[in-house]
């Protein structure tokens, strides 16, 4: 349904083009965008806003469990970082480096793929 929203040509004209050029844009920039997500995953106000932690509490009265639970939500924040890196790469698909046409074509594959879409929501009505 979507996909004949899109244009006359579909994914193949103007949608296309466009995701070339934005993640062109993104894989040049990578090196800021990692810079900013950085940022949320070592800012400790960010890692307390998260947690539901009130922002005045001292340091001191920070438990084991609490340390424990955060180590956590950094160590999944850091393998997040890793794979917006890899997609950053064109190494989201495995461990070869894809170029920028290559990942496009390949993520409008899996995007329009019969077998994902059927493990969509089925109130989704994709085939509508």
């Amino acid at each position: 349904m979507i996909v004949n929203a899109m244009d006359v040509s579909g994914v193949e004209g103007t949608f296309r083009i466009t995701c070339e050029n934005v993640m062109t844009v993104l894989r040049e920039n990578k090196d800021s965008l990692m810079a900013v997500l950085e940022a949320f995953v070592y800012d400790p106000l960010i890692v307390r806003l998260l947690g539901g932690k009130d922002v005045d509490d001292d340091d001191d009265k920070m438990n084991k469990e609490n340390q424990g639970e955060n180590y956590v939500m950094k160590s999944k924040a850091v393998s997040v970082m890793r794979r917006v890196l890899e997609k950053l790469t064109g190494k989201d698909f495995g461990n070869e480096e894809l170029n920028v046409h290559d990942q496009v074509d390949r993520l409008i594959r899996e995007a329009t793929s019969n077998e994902n879409l059927s493990q969509s929501y089925q109130g989704w009505c994709p085939y509508w």
